[in-house]
């Protein structure tokens, strides 16, 4: 898959190079939180569980994390250090960002159009800074675009608020989790490990015995490991 993301300086670079945006000290940083995908690093061929790609979910994530450290852009990190300060925890905060980092990244994966990074940084200015429910349609926008809301931001309105549920990842639901309706999620960090990890090893199951994959390169690299 090619695309684009934003680099140092506004910099262009493929998708693919993702994993270099996200240095392994940030990759590891999101994977403390989400502990069971470990077990997919390496694995290609489960792309995707419960509709989820478990993987890029976290390579995303550690991408805004790198954003946050680097401070590039300087919003990211202004942005975290807001939520912070309104009671959101780490996972929730990053978590946030990322919505909004997917909400620029989608056109670019899309249509390959370059990421509009100044976009992003007014974006990032007006979360949990600005009540979106409250700026009219016909309003100058608080991007500072110098739009209408109602022709730029507001098609992203819900990115722009900011949830305490950003940043969790339920791959399932059903054995410890019973809905998946967010609003009777337990804050307990444990039982989405242990629902996602029954969810990863169906999928890693799924993927074993399929004819198709045992007779595939990644099948055969995955049993070379």
């Amino acid at each position: 898959m090619v695309g684009l993301l934003p680099g140092t300086g506004g910099a262009r670079v493929q998708y693919e190079e993702i994993y270099q945006e996200a240095d392994l000290e940030c990759i590891e940083a999101v994977l403390e939180d989400h502990p069971e995908v470990r077990v997919l690093w390496g694995r290609p061929e489960v792309v995707e569980v419960g509709g989820v790609s478990p993987v890029l979910h976290v390579t995303v994530e550690a991408v805004v994390e790198s954003q946050i450290r680097r401070r590039d852009p300087p919003e990211a990190e202004e942005a975290f250090r807001r939520l912070l300060g309104m009671g959101f925890g780490g996972r929730a905060a990053r978590g946030a960002i990322a919505n909004l980092f997917l909400v620029q990244l989608f056109p670019v994966l899309e249509h390959g159009v370059p990421f509009d990074r100044e976009s992003y940084a007014g974006q990032l200015g007006m979360l949990g800074a600005v009540d979106v429910g409250k700026v009219g349609r016909n309003d100058p926008c608080p991007c500072g675009s110098g739009k209408k809301f109602k022709t730029c931001c507001l098609e992203v309105a819900d990115a722009l608020v900011p949830d305490r549920w950003a940043g969790w990842m339920l791959l399932g639901a059903g054995r410890y989790i019973l809905s998946e309706d967010p609003r009777s999620w337990p804050d307990d960090p444990l039982l989405f490990q242990m629902e996602n990890r029954a969810a990863i090893a169906e999928a890693l199951a799924r993927y074993s015995w399929s004819p198709e994959l045992r007779t595939s390169r990644s099948w055969q690299t995955w049993r070379g490991l």
